[in-house]
């Protein structure tokens, strides 16, 4: 199969979707001289459409869609709906792609054999339509869903979400990475500072992105480190931004190569950069020819590096550690991240007087950093196992009992309490109104990297609602290879308590050992059969019965059969809905659907969540654990063993409330969900529910990157100035 580039679909109406927003045309002057039943009855219309969406639009949304013409009407939701159809997965028409239309009824009231006779005779080639039903009425969907809020978008919502996007402090995901390149593309004079990213790889990637206009000198964009400079090549060489794997630098253009040693010819401390990755450097300096241009502190430095006159800091630290020198401590404190990074090491060379040290250092320090080495203190000592993945690779990831030296319990709280009143501190001086935190906010993890699928932490929690009677995966691909199928499969693995093994449902295990109706598998698509290649799997869970029948966990998985990374198909699509009655309404219903991830990485496997039967809650997983493609089967006593220790990890991420906790009692609100709670000024809320209320969502990723001087800042304000917002 020739590689097809997985292009995530991007325009404005999608992106402001994504982010809550919904765009309101130009506003019709003579509005309100409109007459109110023919206006509430555009408006009802409008609303009804958004419901089947599963959207509702805020009270300051329907006053600006109130004041439409009716052609202002018309053209908002010419805009909208399609946005809506994408976001949503309706626009797929997945229900069409599945081989038993009449699902879950129809395979539920076949036999096994009679299953499995006309799946074979499908994988000959014989025509779907000779084994299935013809597709029956459904009735119509009646029950409650929950309607997410849209609010109005403004003329700076674009600006804002680009601004949120450079302080986000973990690598972009695939839905943020295409929001940025789409903003940067649709907007020239968004400039590009490396310095303004909170994690410069992403600053870096969209860089690479523009690369021509930045070369031509017609898009601005500033590096200020060679560090960053060697991230940039090995990006236009397809390579590993992060540089934790080689990368094979491409043959550079005599322009690229100019713009490339100009931009390290004016970086900070070069020769300390050069130093830190010697073979890199080496490699990527002979491509680039610095004696093709006149670039003086480069030539030194290079001519340094093959000189082996260029020593690194690590290199003395690591010297120092060895010898068990407490000099390298004052080493490590000129350097706070690396300091940070080796703490435990440190503490258990030297005890009490490593935190101690550290504790000089913390102003220097992000939120975010404190806040994430908080969870690992308050979890490390107890932790039976610990999950390492080889330069960030899941698919290689290693579980190994926890043989950390334990921290002494006195020295533990006296630096936890060190970080509480150093994060509090700079919370107080950004809002010093207070927070009042919803504990439930400890199931919204922070973003972390590696994450492909959502903006929210792994671990995130959504809770299943007690009137949900079945939940419906599905797997749907568009992916062609002439006259071969190609299959990316849905599947569930079972376990009880502790962990125990308790069946699977997928391609080739479609009843579970203890019951055939626990768990319904839609039947197996043959994609050739369609011209472009599109199929769609659906399995339906029904929790009573699995937890009747001693399941506790299921864990949702995607895997490529065929041997094709997803980042080779056209699109790949995992989606889950709930709901009361599995036979009403569509088999894809997007008001039911509550996550809608492409599928885009080059990874073949992709544990999406997990599900707790017994505590009704959905946990975000988006790992590609090392896994036999072939089949979910192959992969139940490896997964059973991994989840106790990647759970343990989960519970170790910190979450919003560990953010937020630190600071003084207050009025302002820090909400999981606002339904049925009235919100107004400022809030943090992880989810919109509440159409009445009009807020101005708390700058989340501004507080993860402050650092100490934040306070000083704050205090150099005279007493009648308002406070800064970072």
């Amino acid at each position: 199969m020739n590689a097809i580039n997985t292009s995530i679909k991007m325009s404005d109406e999608i992106l402001l979707v994504q982010n809550g927003f919904v765009p309101v045309p130009g506003l019709n002057p003579y509005g309100d001289a409109l007459r109110n039943d023919l206006r509430l009855q555009s408006l009802g219309t409008i609303v009804s459409n958004l419901a089947y969406y599963g959207f509702v639009p805020s009270r300051a949304a329907t006053e600006a869609l109130m004041k439409l013409s009716d052609a202002g009407i018309y053209e908002f939701w010419k805009n909208a709906q399609p946005a809506l159809a994408y976001v949503t997965g309706e626009d797929r028409n997945m229900g069409d792609f599945v081989v038993y239309k009449n699902f879950p009824k129809e395979v539920l009231e076949m036999s096994e054999a009679r299953y499995w006779f006309n799946q074979v005779l499908m994988y000959w080639g014989l025509p779907n339509d000779w084994f299935t039903e013809e597709p029956t009425e459904r009735a119509p969907l009646s029950e409650k869903t929950g309607l997410k809020v849209l609010d109005i978008a403004g003329p700076s919502t674009a600006h804002d979400i680009y601004v949120r996007l450079c302080k986000t402090n973990a690598k972009w995901t695939d839905f943020q990475n295409a929001q940025a390149k789409h903003l940067i593309a649709a907007r020239p004079d968004f400039a590009i500072d490396i310095d303004q990213f909170s994690f410069k790889e992403n600053g870096v990637t969209l860089v690479a992105y523009c690369i021509a206009d930045v070369v031509a000198g017609t898009r601005k964009a500033a590096v200020s480190t060679a560090t960053d400079v060697l991230r940039l090549a090995s990006a236009l060489s397809d390579g590993d931004v992060s540089l934790r794997t080689k990368t094979k630098f491409r043959k550079f253009s005599r322009p690229e190569r100019r713009f490339l040693l100009g931009l390290i010819e004016n970086a900070k401390h070069i020769e300390a950069d050069f130093a830190m990755r010697k073979e890199p450097w080496k490699r990527l300096l002979s491509n680039l020819h610095p004696a093709d241009f006149k670039v003086e502190r480069v030539s030194a430095a290079y001519n340094s590096l093959y000189n082996k006159e260029v020593h690194t800091l690590d290199a003395k630290v690591e010297k120092g550690l060895a010898g068990n020198d407490v000099a390298s401590l004052d080493l490590l404190k000129a350097q706070p991240g690396q300091l940070l990074r080796r703490l435990h090491k440190v503490y258990d060379l030297f005890g009490r007087q490593a935190f101690e040290v550290f504790k000089d250092v913390t102003h220097a320090l992000t939120v975010s950093q404190l806040v994430k080495l908080d969870a690992y203190l308050s979890t490390v000592n107890d932790r039976k196992s610990l999950v390492f993945t080889p330069k960030g690779n899941w698919a290689k990831a290693q579980i190994v009992e926890n043989g950390k030296a334990k921290i002494d319990p006195v020295d533990l709280a006296d630096l936890r309490k060190h970080i509480s009143e150093e994060v509090g501190a700079r919370l107080n001086a950004l809002h010093p109104e207070g927070f009042r935190v919803d504990p439930a906010t400890t199931k919204v993890k922070l973003q972390s990297n590696g994450q492909e699928l959502a903006s929210y932490g792994r671990g995130t929690v959504f809770d299943i609602p007690e009137n949900v009677k079945f939940i419906r995966t599905a797997s749907y691909w568009e992916a062609k290879r002439e006259f071969q199928n190609v299959w990316f499969d849905v599947g569930w693995n079972f376990y009880g308590e502790d962990w125990k093994e308790m069946g699977t449902v997928c391609w080739d295990s479609t009843a579970l050992p203890f019951s055939r109706k626990a768990a319904v598998f839609s039947g197996d698509p043959t994609n050739s059969k369609d011209l472009a290649g599109r199929a769609c799997q659906m399995i339906d869970l029904y929790p009573q019965k699995l937890v009747a029948n001693g399941v506790r966990y299921a864990v949702w998985n995607v895997l490529c059969f065929s041997n094709i990374p997803f980042s080779d198909a056209k699109e790949v699509l995992a989606t889950m809905q709930w709901g009361e009655e599995a036979e009403k309404g569509k088999l894809y219903e997007p008001s039911r659907a509550q996550v809608v991830f492409p599928l885009t990485g080059k990874a073949m496997s992709k544990y999406v969540a997990y599900v707790d039967l017994v505590e009704r809650k959905l946990v975000y997983m988006d790992v590609g654990l090392r896994s036999n493609v072939r089949s979910a089967t192959s992969n139940l006593k490896e997964v059973g063993e991994m989840m106790p220790a990647f759970v343990e990890y989960l519970g170790a991420l910190p979450s919003v409330y560990d953010v937020f906790s630190h600071a003084g009692q207050g009025g302002l609100p820090v909400l999981y969900s606002d339904e049925n709670v009235d919100v107004g000024g400022e809030a943090y809320v992880f989810q919109r529910r509440n159409a009445d209320n009009s807020f101005d969502q708390v700058d989340l990723e501004g507080i993860l990157n402050a650092k100490g001087d934040v306070v000083a800042e704050v205090k150099a304000v005279p007493a009648a100035a308002s406070v800064p917002r970072i």
